[in-house]
């Protein structure tokens, strides 16, 4: 990943820019619309609380989301393990092959570990499944 690009937390006013990012990376379907009130209530209304949402941005504006929606399991003797599932990467073409998946995924990794996520979880599609092979994920 380049020096001049910055890895943070998402903010409320960043949403504008996130939607589209998300539309340019992820695309967008007539099933799928990359919306305000979808976004929120996937990652800002979760019964399970808010996702870990990470942004990188350089002095072009945002290049990359990074998203851990929250879960919770009740395992078989009843005890609660809180979770995240590794959901919604978007890395802006002109950022690809930068670093920028794996920087923010580590990020994300430390503030789910910091924030007393027992598990994480994942069900990764062609283009990010060698991402996390490469960072040891089985």
């Amino acid at each position: 990943m380049t020096s001049t690009m910055e890895v943070r937390p998402y903010r409320a006013d960043d949403l504008p820019e996130v939607l589209d990012l998300l539309r340019v990376s992820l695309g967008e379907t007539d099933l799928l619309r990359r919306t305000p009130a979808a976004f929120h209530w996937k990652h800002l209304a979760n019964p399970f609380g808010p996702s870990i949402l990470l942004v990188a941005e350089d002095s072009g504006g945002l290049v990359a989301l990074r998203a851990f929606m929250r879960w919770e399991l009740t395992s078989p003797d009843g005890s609660r393990l809180r979770c995240v599932r590794a959901v919604d990467t978007a890395t802006h073409p002109r950022a690809r092959r930068q670093g920028v998946f794996r920087r923010l995924t580590l990020e994300a990794v430390d503030a789910a570990r910091d924030d007393g996520t027992d598990l994480i979880f994942n069900t990764p599609n062609p283009r990010s499944g060698a991402g996390y092979i490469s960072m040891g994920w089985v």
